[in-house]
């Protein structure tokens, strides 16, 4: 499978993830984040999820050594006061040779009275003819 198909299989599969919790009931508390992470070409990586409140998050994924290729996706459902899906946002963030996907990938709601429900990461590291991904997700009910 190309590494095209695969990247869109991945955003594909962070997108239902994010529509299936897009009608929970919200209720706020402090910063979250969600962390994971994977092994490829004999070498890790951290692969970060996380937002300080319900208007903005943050995806990165970050190693100590070189990947050929590595990449950070975050997207959002965003919704307005009524409950009411506004908008699904993301933003991606990659580099090749690198230890780190560039800057951080980082979406806002359009309005303070906004607010994101449901979260969704995506991650993927490539060395040599090894590629691995990771999700991670987050919910502000």
């Amino acid at each position: 499978m190309k590494k095209s198909k695969r990247l869109a299989a991945l955003i594909a599969a962070v997108l239902m993830t994010v529509t299936m919790f897009s009608s929970a009931v919200p209720a706020y508390a402090a910063g979250k984040s969600d962390t994971k992470t994977i092994s490829c070409g004999g070498q890790g990586a951290i692969c970060s999820l996380s937002s300080k409140d319900k208007n903005n998050a943050q995806a990165l994924t970050t190693s100590v050594k070189n990947f050929d290729y590595i990449y950070a996706y975050v997207i959002g459902c965003e919704v307005d006061s009524r409950g009411e899906v506004v908008r699904y946002v993301g933003k991606p963030s990659e580099k090749t040779n690198a230890t780190s996907a560039g800057n951080l990938a980082v979406i806002k709601t359009l309005s303070l009275s906004n607010r994101f429900e449901n979260l969704s990461s995506a991650h993927i590291v490539k060395k040599g003819t090894a590629e691995k991904g990771a999700t991670g997700e987050l919910h502000w009910y």
